[in-house]
């Protein structure tokens, strides 16, 4: 009888060990290192009352495992296909309002998730809610710049879906017909790099043509007495805005906001008609005009835009400390009276600005930059709050643009930028949910 040595079972039970592991290593992998699944669907962030919601969640795996879907934070009454990944949710109206999903998939060791958050409206109506931010920027090559695309992808993180990008001429004083590009203006190329980045992230885009004044007078103030010199000035603003429009189609942006905080020019019913109709006739996307928070409700030609769009600089308390309740009660007035324009000309209000600065004593005049106040991180962050809890899930508020976020935040430190700041984690919160 033939007897095997100690050291061939030894051997042998090594060999059969590593048969084993190999073989529960499975997978298209060949071996123990599993990769992780990867999600590669863009969630849908709005749901209508009453109305089926579904979104299939879409995932790939190096390995070619089996994947399993599975819900991990969900509003009531949604489910998920562990098989396909389809959520299927049909919000009551009591569930207007923000609610929170994390979907988790799996393959047979690791797993992805994909946290997001669902707005769900009473009605399918209007303009689609506007998670946004404005970017801004005063150099012509700084939308060309790496730091642009870097800012970009982290408010993208926030759950932003909608920018406005800040295209700025001048004039050389209020009275001034002649509108230009300054040597600082953003060129063509780095506006359209910028678009290409912000729709690469799978946002939309938004042009913002400003228009400012080299005396340092607020663009508001721009009238003419003289008839002759109104039909120059808007003969030269419809040539300005021609060019952007123009680019704004052949680059596929989403909306434009035809002109900002002109106020002077506001009661020139029939001049603002024909440049809404010039604008129609070369651009088939949205479009609007951001009014001042101290004129909004003079303008009279609302019904020819798509939506309502308001630079919501509201003076709020008289306190450099207040509270968020404090907050949200002063802004109980200025919600009627744009609760009451919304309905008035059946049209959907946005927010085309609104923000508040790091400084102490931001909410008593948010339009005004203090430098020498105190840095106030707080007010900042109740500020956004309070705006927040007041507006968002009202039917006929469509969203808001943040003031702002600079190309690069490191040139906005304690400005109006709120990277890195603690109001950055609020508006995460409300755009994403997380």
């Amino acid at each position: 009888m033939h007897t095997r040595s100690r050291r061939a079972d030894i051997l042998l039970a090594a060999v059969l060990v590593l048969f084993i592991c190999g073989c529960e290593g499975g997978g298209g992998g060949g071996g123990g290192d599993n990769h992780p699944p990867e999600i590669t669907s863009v969630p849908i962030t709005t749901a209508v009352a009453d109305e089926g919601y579904i979104y299939e969640v879409q995932a790939r795996d190096e390995d070619q495992d089996r994947l399993t879907y599975a819900l991990k934070t969900y509003p009531e009454g949604m489910s998920i296909n562990s098989e396909s990944g389809e959520i299927v949710w049909v919000p009551v109206y009591r569930q207007v309002g923000n609610h929170q999903v994390e979907v988790e998939v799996r393959d047979r060791s690791s797993s992805a998730s994909q946290k997001f958050a669902i707005r769900v409206i009473p009605l399918a109506d209007g303009v689609p809610f506007q998670r946004g931010f404005t970017l801004a920027a005063w150099g012509a090559d700084d939308y060309s710049k790496p730091p642009t695309s870097e800012t970009l992808g982290q408010i993208k993180v926030y759950g932003t879906e909608w920018v406005s990008v800040v295209v700025t001429w001048y004039v050389d004083d209020i009275h001034s017909t002649t509108i230009y590009p300054q040597s600082w203006s953003p060129t063509d190329e780095s506006v359209i790099q910028a678009v290409q980045t912000i729709h690469s992230l799978g946002m939309n885009a938004v042009l913002k043509p400003h228009i400012d004044v080299m005396t340092g007078d607020w663009r508001g103030n721009i009238s003419f007495s003289d008839e002759a010199d109104w039909q120059t000035w808007f003969e030269n603003y419809n040539q300005f805005l021609g060019h952007y429009l123009d680019l704004a189609r052949a680059n596929d942006v989403q909306a434009v906001i035809i002109g900002t905080e002109l106020q002077g020019t506001e009661s020139r019913e029939a001049d603002w008609r024909n440049t809404i109709s010039l604008a129609r006739g070369r651009f088939s996307g949205l479009l609007t005009y951001d009014a001042n928070h101290t004129s909004f409700y003079n303008v009279s030609w609302w019904d020819a835009l798509d939506f309502i769009s308001v630079s919501a600089y509201f003076d709020l308390t008289g306190s450099s400390s207040p509270t968020i309740d404090e907050l949200k009660s002063a802004w109980e007035p200025y919600k009627k009276v744009l609760r009451a324009l919304s309905a008035y000309f059946e049209k959907d209000i946005v927010f085309g600005e609104i923000g508040y600065s790091s400084r102490d004593g931001t909410n008593i005049h948010p339009w005004q930059y203090n430098p020498a106040a105190p840095v106030d991180l707080q007010e900042q962050a109740d500020c956004y709050e309070a705006a927040l809890e007041t507006f968002y899930n009202e039917p006929w508020f469509k969203g808001m643009y943040w003031w702002a976020r600079y190309w690069d935040p490191a040139l906005d430190d304690n400005g109006f930028d709120i990277f890195n700041d603690p109001a950055e984690s609020i508006v995460r919160q409300w755009y994403s949910g997380w």
